[in-house]
């Protein structure tokens, strides 16, 4: 195995700082772009869930303006991501494994009577097999 220290570089987007949801409602986050990533996880957190199920999905396209289809099951690990009010300070997380440039986040809620505060944070993840220097950036 060779011995060399690679490069990583992440950024964290909020895709909702803190939505405040009630009753029977659909959100969508802001736009993501993936160009470069190797990577991308969204983490979900609840705080004070009440009564209802939110759903978080993660939604994927190729232009800006036409984000709005569901990421299929094979290129996203746990999703779509599932808050009941059984867990009500509930957090969980899925990661995308596929290849278009961007994706958004969707929060639906089924629940006339549900109400929740939930933030939705998108972590972007980029390395590269390069030696680094001492300034920890690629060679090259």
């Amino acid at each position: 195995m060779a011995k060399i220290d690679t490069y990583h570089s992440t950024q964290v987007i909020s895709a909702f700082t803190l939505l405040n949801m009630t009753g029977t409602q659909e959100a969508f986050g802001a736009e993501i772009d993936t160009l470069g990533a190797e990577s991308l996880q969204i983490i979900a957190q609840a705080d004070q869930l009440t009564d209802g199920t939110y759903t978080i999905t993660l939604l994927y396209g190729d232009e800006s303006g036409s984000v709005n289809t569901v990421v299929p099951s094979d290129f996203v690990l746990n999703s779509p991501i599932v808050l009941t009010s059984a867990h009500p300070y509930g957090v969980d997380h899925a990661a995308y494994l596929g290849d278009k440039r961007l994706a958004k986040v969707r929060v639906n809620s089924d629940s006339a009577a549900a109400t929740a505060s939930i933030a939705v944070t998108a972590i972007i993840g980029k390395h590269w097999h390069e030696p680094v220097e001492g300034d920890n950036s690629p060679t090259g």
